[in-house]
């Protein structure tokens, strides 16, 4: 199949609400509840956050609240959870990380206030073990942290840390190439296989030699985000992760206007900080009992019809390309927007405007926006990043062959170049440097194996 890309054969049209709002930027924001517009706005105008990374932000602290408490059901037995994988893509000094962690503060206060609790516990446990005399056979029950997110955890702590809070984590790594780069660091390479599986919201029992007792079942529920450099994005295509799907589990963020902030003295909203806090807490306050299966929303008949249409158009195109990376890339967009449309509905419910009863086609049309915002970004990134190896390979190609033209003597036959192959003079094949031997320009053939130098 073809590998080229090209963003031109996805084309939407844009609402009328687009146009009436005047903010540089391609995230199309607008598909959020009037409230969260006015947050984001605020926030840009004020505090000269970005728009994509404050939506961005807000995607996946609603996935987080959201956690295992609600699955979309497309069909009868085939559901999807609102975990994201979030890649705050930009230039070093472009400000990603001002906006999340603002987004993020009601989360950290509530995973504040439960550390403290745990402390509390803890050291109330630990006066009453030391307590026992050694006939006293009475069992305390260590207690256990509940906490919405983690940062830079080891591969082998993280499903103790998960199956003791089943609701569902998010892990937020500030420079995400310090998480890419521990993907194949401990366990002989076990970090990536784990968040391949992770993105599945799949059912998960571990067994440690640590523990004394085998971990309970949970499912896998962890939603990541984080901000990486633009060189650095490149590397989320390096290596087996070009080809297991790792590139495609991902959202990328890339902002249009990367212009360097003007500061100013203006202050945001009470209301802005007030509305969001509410807003997340809502979604954070859903009941979730252990052991208990999260609730289904089903499609309405005109979200699903919207939905299915959609899908269609695009599967039609791709047939018609021929193209399988272009294929990897929206089947994985495919399930994102199955997701978000899940994240939609429940925000929709938070701001008042939703029962919550299903998913509503309101909510499929923003989660297919935002879906194919994601979408160009990737083919952009896979795009410039296939255009880095070629340039790459022809200069390796260039240099191999001055390289092999330095190591021949004057005069040779074929043998004496496959001999410097099979020596590591060179790292190129037999079969390229027959392929060199023809260049014209280089060797002059006297005779079937035997060649001389030109070096008119």
């Amino acid at each position: 199949m073809k590998s080229g890309l090209n963003n031109a054969i996805f084309k939407t049209n844009g609402s009328q609400s687009d146009k009436d709002i005047s903010v540089d930027t391609n995230f199309p924001f607008q598909v959020f509840p009037k409230i969260i517009q006015e947050i984001i706005l605020d926030l840009n105008t004020n505090q000269g956050f970005i728009v994509d990374y404050t939506a961005s932000a807000m995607i996946y602290a609603i996935s987080v609240a959201i956690g295992n408490t609600y699955k979309i059901e497309f069909k009868r037995d085939w559901t999807q959870s609102a975990l994201v994988y979030i890649a705050l893509n930009g230039p070093a000094g472009s400000a990603k990380t001002h906006p999340l962690k603002w987004v993020l503060k009601p989360i950290i206060k509530k995973d504040k206030e439960e550390q403290l609790k745990y402390n509390q516990e803890y050291f109330k446990y630990q006066e009453c073990i030391q307590k026992l005399s050694k006939d006293d056979d009475s069992i305390y029950e260590s207690p256990k942290e509940s906490r919405l997110q983690i940062n830079n955890s080891t591969i082998e702590k993280i499903p103790k840390i998960h199956s003791e809070n089943p609701r569902g984590l998010g892990y937020y790594s500030q420079e995400l190439m310090n998480f890419i780069g521990n993907l194949n660091r401990y366990n002989n390479g076990d970090n990536l296989p784990y968040w391949l599986e992770n993105f599945d919201n799949t059912t998960r029992r571990t067994d440690t030699v640590k523990e004394i007792t085998p971990l309970n079942y949970y499912e896998q529920y962890i939603s990541i985000i984080g901000s990486i450099q633009t060189e650095i994005c490149f590397d989320m295509l390096k290596g087996n992760r070009k080809y297991n799907g790792f590139f495609e589990r991902w959202l990328y963020t890339m902002p249009t206007n990367q212009n360097f902030a003007q500061e100013n003295d203006r202050e945001i909203k009470l209301e802005t900080i007030n509305n969001w806090n509410k807003i997340l807490n809502r979604i954070l306050d859903i009941p979730f009992e252990v052991g208990s299966n999260p609730i289904l929303l089903k499609f309405s008949p005109e979200a699903k019809n919207k939905y299915l249409k959609w899908q269609h158009k695009n599967a039609n195109i791709i047939t018609q390309k021929n193209d399988e990376t272009l294929a990897k890339i929206q089947k994985k967009i495919q399930q994102y927007t199955k997701r978000l449309a899940l994240i939609f509905e429940i925000l929709e419910w938070s701001c008042n405007q939703s029962s919550k009863t299903s998913i509503s086609l309101n909510a499929v049309n923003s989660a297919i926006k935002v879906s194919e915002y994601f979408r160009k970004n990737a083919i952009i990134i896979y795009n410039e990043a296939k255009r880095r190896n070629l340039e790459k390979g022809n200069s390796n190609k260039v240099e191999n062959k001055n390289l092999l033209f330095e190591l021949l003597p004057e005069s040779f036959q074929t043998s004496d170049a496959i001999e410097l192959v099979q020596k590591g003079k060179i790292n190129i094949s037999e079969r390229t440097v027959n392929n060199y031997l023809n260049d014209k320009n280089l060797y002059n053939c006297l005779g079937h194996g035997l060649y001389q130098k030109n070096r008119m």
